[in-house]
């Protein structure tokens, strides 16, 4: 008798529809410019947490790598700039052998629960105008939601 098995790789709690996710290529991460703020308690490394607003960088040093939104790279000329590029679509860590060479993956559209991303903040829980903005004006084009969770009422 055959049978078969079925598996749906997981994905962040934050994305409300699957179906409706746009991805982009796997981008690796400029350390070197992710801010302090995000080195782990645990492990003294970065880690940036799916959800996080990320920036690319054009031209320099860093071209093609990504850090958290609003990074600069001091060393580099003004012409180095920094744009929204989408949200990260799993977490990265600094040092770890076992994750890919080929990059993070980076989410550029679909339907997603602003108060669960990792950047919310506020009352109630939103990643702001300012980065919403920064990514609508990158040509991303989410769709934002607010999880709520009505069983206990």
């Amino acid at each position: 008798m055959a049978t078969s098995t079925t598996s749906t790789n997981a994905l962040p709690g934050f994305i409300v529809d699957r179906q409706s996710i746009e991805q982009r290529q796997g981008r690796q991460v400029a350390w070197d410019l992710v801010s302090e703020t995000y080195i782990d308690a645990t492990t003294g490394k970065k880690r940036l947490k799916a959800g996080t607003v990320v920036s690319g960088f054009l031209p320099g040093d860093f071209e093609g790598k990504i850090a958290e939104y609003g990074a600069v790279d001091a060393d580099q000329s003004p012409d180095e700039t920094a744009t929204a590029l989408g949200l990260l679509i799993s977490e990265a860590n600094e040092d770890d052998p076992a994750e890919a060479l080929t990059g993070y993956g980076i989410l550029v559209g679909g339907v997603i629960f602003d108060n669960l991303l990792p950047d919310a903040t506020g009352s109630p829980l939103s990643i702001g105008s300012t980065k919403k903005t920064a990514l609508s004006t990158a040509g991303c084009t989410f769709k934002w939601e607010m999880y709520v969770d009505s069983r206990a009422d």
